[in-house]
C-alpha cells in the first residue's frame, strides 16, 4: 500500500516519491483494468499533518470508500490516462499551497486536470 521512505522532505523527495508511486500505478493497471479516478467512486480526504500515506491503484481500487488525497488520486489517474491510452503523455505536476505542496495532473496538450478539486477539496 505505501510506496517510499518517510518522512518526505521537500521538493526533490516528493518529486522521486511521485516517479515510484507512478510506476506502481503503471505496474497494476496493466495487469488489470481500472476505471477512470472518477468512476472509482472515491473522494479527496485530507491525511492528518504527520500521518502522510502514499497509495497504490490497486488499495484504491479495493478501499474507495476511504478517500484519499492529492498524490493518490493525481497518480492514479495519471496512470489510467497512460495505460488506456488516453493520454500517454500524461503527468504529475506539483502547484506550490497554503499547505505546502498539491499534486495535480498535467495533460499532454498543457491542461490542468485537478482530481482532488473535482472529487471534493
Amino acid at each position: 500500500m505505501l510506496i517510499g521512505r518517510f518522512p518526505i522532505e521537500g521538493e526533490p523527495d516528493i518529486l522521486a516519491m511521485l516517479e515510484r508511486l507512478l510506476q506502481e500505478n503503471l505496474r497494476q493497471m496493466r495487469e488489470s483494468s481500472y476505471p477512470s479516478v472518477y468512476d472509482l467512486g472515491t473522494f479527496y480526504r485530507r491525511e492528518p499533518i504527520g500521518r502522510e500515506k502514499w497509495t497504490t491503484a490497486r488499495y484504491m481500487r479495493t478501499n474507495p470508500a476511504e478517500g484519499f488525497d492529492c498524490e493518490d488520486l493525481a497518480s492514479y489517474q495519471v496512470a489510467f490516462l497512460r495505460t488506456t491510452g488516453l493520454d500517454p503523455r500524461a503527468k504529475t505536476g506539483l502547484k506550490r499551497s497554503v499547505v505546502g505542496w498539491h499534486v495535480v495532473v498535467i495533460r499532454g496538450d498543457g491542461r490542468i486536470e485537478d482530481p482532488s478539486k473535482t472529487l471534493g477539496m
